[in-house]
């Protein structure tokens, strides 16, 4: 989401005044952006008893218009006999 501050991931669970922190993220495969639906950061019971740190979890559609197919995988002859 760029121009928009980042959500609050980590935060010290034995200090209340801890400042918000952003410092986990999640990595997929670029053609898999047409697919993302959205993020979520998880807080609040259980989570918060859980870790220091907040769950992020995406959301994609199972069945995307225009993703392009992954690239075939190559074979080495001699695995073929």
């Amino acid at each position: 989401h760029p121009g928009v501050p980042l959500a609050r991931t980590l935060r010290w669970r034995h200090r209340a005044d801890s400042l918000p922190y952003h410092c986990d993220g999640l990595f997929v495969p670029a053609r898999w952006r047409a697919a993302l639906r959205d993020c979520t950061i998880l807080t609040g019971p259980p989570w918060d008893q859980t870790s220091d740190h907040h769950p992020v979890v995406a959301h994609f559609f199972s069945n995307p218009p225009n993703i392009p197919s992954p690239p075939p995988t190559l074979t080495r002859p001699d695995a073929l006999s």
